[in-house]
């Protein structure tokens, strides 16, 4: 699995921002974002765009059409982490809000959680969902990137 951005400095303000993830199997995409200004989102899927499947030795350039990113700023460093799972997953542990078109992962319910995970996966990974009484191997693959907004 392997991903990188378009650019990796974009101008606030004229560029957006642009990436390309290609996976050696097939699998569901999800894609975070810390955020230059201190936030935690799921950027992919997200409200526009739930379709998330990628077929192996595919690449996927992201963000697609319906959901173009621009470079708003604040100045600094934008880190982003693709995750290609094979199986879909389940955030309902995570303190994930859906409220906009890019789902957030508050900081604060992210860091309680993960205190008090134990040996556990990262709140973060969500659960993979599996056919009941089914063998259920959570098996994926990471990748990470970071574009500068200046």
């Amino acid at each position: 699995m392997a991903a990188s951005p378009r650019k990796s400095e974009v101008a606030i303000g004229k560029d957006k921002l642009g990436f390309e993830l290609r996976s050696k199997r097939e699998g569901f995409v999800y894609v975070y974002l810390l955020s230059s200004g201190g936030e935690m989102f799921l950027l992919f899927p997200n409200l526009l765009d739930k379709y998330n499947k990628i077929a192996a030795g595919q690449s996927l350039t992201l963000p697609r059409a319906s959901w173009p990113m621009d470079a708003g700023g604040p100045a600094g460093v934008n880190q982003f982490a693709v995750l290609v799972s094979e199986h879909e997953r389940d955030f309902g542990g995570s303190g994930m809000q859906s409220e906009g078109v890019f789902p957030q992962f508050p900081l604060p319910v992210l860091a309680a959680l993960e205190s008090a995970r134990g040996s556990g996966p990262p709140p973060l990974l969500g659960k993979p969902v599996c056919a009941p009484n089914t063998p259920c191997k959570d098996a994926y693959g990471t990748a990470f990137f970071k574009i500068t907004e200046k």
